[in-house]
């Protein structure tokens, strides 16, 4: 970690402030301010017309800057520049793309919560349900058809598809090869047969073929693979309603855990600093980066690119960024802003909801 270095200052000067009650501040170590003044009389091919110190101490997109100089955790000796990127233009942006996104994120995530809130076990699509359905449909279509004389038909069936016999019956449907050999009474009792059957569809009707085939032991059968299925089903349901109050709990946190963070969104102050070695015989940048101060402390803000979504640590080339007048524009601006909201949200944790069960 970083720490700032003071050079101890001549003891006359320390004797001299003892006595004084005054505020003044204590003359500066002179070896310090030449090592900021090398800084600052830097020329970079980014503009030759002008010093570093000419550049930095002047920019209308981050003020107040200071310079001092510390000594890093590897013992080198570094100058560093700080300023504060509160320009009016600058916090009024950064605000509003930040409060733009909480709202978002508020509302989609509300609007998560009223789904799971709202819905019912009965709203589950499972394939037990579909068996329960496709069972209790053909069950019923059986004990209709069981209220009938179907004994004219019966030397006239085929369900194996024998084309020694006039009529087949495949899905729970009666269609003739020969109509026209057919009773009177045949006929109406195939129509009335298909009438009952009609809202089978392909690949239903095999347990109503099996029931005609051989009638006993089909409709208990069937009832108690219903009941067994609707047992299946009460235990999905209590699985499903468990899911959904731990859903809802889960996601009524996240948004109270937002919130919080919300009310406190715009109370920040960004700083940028940026350094340079002067352990050798010339100054060395080393980079910069960007600090966050709120109520948790101060911390290092690492802006996000609104288009690729993903972190953009520019440390090396912040200082290009300067001199190309980049860290003034709108798109910093809003790298910054979603970094900022990066940071606040960043030990929220998300709650894994499959929305597409509800």
């Amino acid at each position: 970690m970083m720490k700032t270095r003071f050079t101890a200052v001549l003891l006359s000067a320390l004797l001299l402030t003892a006595c004084d009650n005054s505020d003044s501040t204590p003359a500066p170590d002179p070896r310090q301010q030449q090592e900021i003044l090398s800084v600052k009389q830097l020329i970079y091919p980014y503009d030759r017309t002008v010093t570093l110190g000419g550049i930095l101490d002047n920019r209308p997109d981050c003020i107040d800057p200071e310079w001092d100089t510390l000594t890093d955790d590897k013992g080198r000796e570094l100058v560093r520049y700080r300023c504060d990127y509160t320009t009016a233009a600058a916090v009024n942006q950064i605000n509003q793309q930040v409060e733009a996104r909480y709202q978002r994120v508020l509302r989609d995530y509300t609007g998560i919560l009223t789904k799971v809130t709202k819905w019912k076990p009965a709203d589950m699509r499972t394939r037990t349900g579909a068996n329960i359905e496709q069972t209790e449909k053909e069950l019923g279509m059986i004990k209709t058809l069981s209220g009938y004389d179907w004994s004219p038909l019966r030397s006239e069936i085929s369900t194996n598809n024998d084309h020694s016999f006039n009529l087949s019956l495949s899905g729970g449907k009666l269609w003739s090869r020969q109509p026209a050999k057919l009773t009177g009474e045949q006929k109406a009792l195939v129509e009335q047969w298909n009438a009952v059957t009609e809202p089978l569809l392909y690949g239903q009707g095999s347990d109503i073929d099996r029931w005609f085939e051989d009638s006993s032991g089909v409709i208990s059968a069937l009832e108690k693979k219903l009941t067994d299925l609707k047992a299946v089903q009460a235990e999905e349901y209590l699985k499903g309603d468990n899911r959904r109050r731990e859903d809802e709990s889960a996601l009524t946190r996240l948004l109270a855990e937002l919130e919080a963070a919300h009310a406190e969104a715009k109370d920040w102050r960004i700083t940028q600093e940026l350094y340079w070695s002067v352990t050798g015989p010339d100054p060395v940048f080393m980079g910069g980066k960007f600090l966050v101060s709120d109520h948790t402390g101060q911390n290092e803000l690492v802006p996000y690119s609104p288009v690729t979504r993903g972190p953009i640590r520019r440390g090396t080339e912040m200082l290009a960024d300067i001199y190309g007048d980049k860290t003034g524009t709108d798109f910093y601006r809003n790298m910054l802003a979603f970094g900022l909201y990066m940071y606040q949200v960043k030990d929220i944790k998300v709650p894994s909801v499959n929305t597409l069960s509800y």
